[in-house]
């Protein structure tokens, strides 16, 4: 089969992770399957990127295990002759340095450049003004998941390319999952908390509330996506004050999709009491199983749920208590919250987010 339409290049190296992973793994093969005529160079992990592709795609793939935010990966950039490409897709800031045709590139938060755990870190802070300024200057286009990333990239950064907002979908199969919780759901009921257990999802704030409730409600609290060992070194608090609380607080560590979906579908709740989040795909995730949701009361997590959650104050603990004990209080609310979500849910789907990048690349192929 010979080349038809252009030729993509897409840093792939991500494919595996959380958030970004998600992200990428959902748009990508839909984006490859949209278009057989085109050319797709992946970069990354071949065995992670060998199933993305479909028998009648052009689809290569070259291995680049540099990992991100490092010198080794410029040098990848660089060895792979980047220019002779009609358009290079970065789905994160960490764009290459090296000289390249079009540029597209996913801005998925700021948080490199506002929250004090990287701001105030000098090397961590000049990497991101670095990459962050060269996304402004060079990007033919620039893609943010929500409108509040738009705003805070052209409050932080500075207008540049043109940006256009293609919110993050939900995939299918979180409507289709069984609420029954599954083999790894805890015997007593129990809410859950998806994320790593970085300072900005406050999970701090979350294990303080519950501490207020815990002998007030029959719940566990189960926290998913963060290994208890590296709690232990990343916050000590965290560690404190789930001992404390005599077994109620439960780790669920290396769930694949099938696990981590029936686990949060048989949840009576799930709370994201994030300070900061660019979009806030666990919730959406979770209001499409049906299940109720508690987030912070943030532009983001508004954008995305609007009515069909409960909110709290992320700063105040108190608060978030308060909130959680209403709703796990409350059945009849926790079941319409659940019903508006999945309606809500519905209105964000992969297959749009793949389509409205596709008129993105389109765009600046034709410019």
């Amino acid at each position: 089969m010979t080349r038809s339409g252009p030729s993509i290049v897409v840093d792939a190296r991500m494919i595996a992770s959380s958030g970004i992973g998600t992200y990428l793994r959902n748009t990508l093969s839909r984006i490859i399957q949209a278009r057989p005529s085109w050319h797709f160079t992946l970069l990354g992990d071949r065995e992670q990127l060998t199933d993305l592709g479909s028998p009648e795609a052009l689809v290569d793939i070259k291995d680049a295990g540099a990992p991100v935010y490092s010198l080794r990966e410029q040098l990848d950039f660089a060895r792979f002759g980047l220019r002779r490409a009609d358009l290079f897709w970065s789905p994160h800031y960490n764009i290459p340095l090296t000289r390249t045709s079009r540029l597209v590139v996913t801005v998925h938060d700021v948080m490199h450049l506002t929250l004090p755990e990287y701001r105030d870190h000098w090397m961590r802070r000049q990497y991101a003004t670095t990459m962050y300024s060269a996304v402004r200057r060079r990007a033919a286009a620039v893609i943010c998941v929500s409108d509040f990333t738009r705003r805070e990239l052209e409050r932080v950064v500075g207008a540049g390319a043109a940006t256009h907002v293609v919110h993050n979908g939900v995939a299918p199969s979180w409507f289709d999952v069984s609420r029954s919780g599954g083999m790894n759901a805890p015997e007593r009921p129990y809410i859950v908390f998806v994320g790593l257990a970085k300072p900005h999802k406050n999970l701090v704030g979350l294990l303080r509330a519950f501490a207020m409730i815990h002998d007030r409600v029959s719940h566990d609290l189960v926290i998913v996506g963060s290994r208890r060992e590296a709690l232990r070194t990343r916050d000590r608090r965290i560690d404190e004050t789930s001992a404390a609380l005599n077994g109620r607080v439960r780790f669920a560590e290396h769930l694949d999709l099938s696990s981590l979906q029936q686990l949060v579908a048989g949840a009576d709740a799930l709370v994201q009491p994030s300070f900061y989040e660019g979009f806030g795909l666990p919730p959406l995730e979770a209001m499409a199983a049906g299940t109720a949701c508690l987030v912070s009361r943030i532009d983001p997590l508004v954008e995305v749920c609007a009515d069909a959650v409960a909110y709290c104050d992320p700063r105040d603990p108190a608060d978030i208590a308060r909130r959680l004990l209403e709703l796990l209080e409350n059945q009849d609310a926790r079941q319409e919250l659940g019903r508006r979500g999945r309606e809500r849910a519905r209105s964000f789907s992969w297959d749009r987010s793949a389509t409205e990048t596709l008129a993105v690349f389109d765009q600046a192929l034709s410019s």
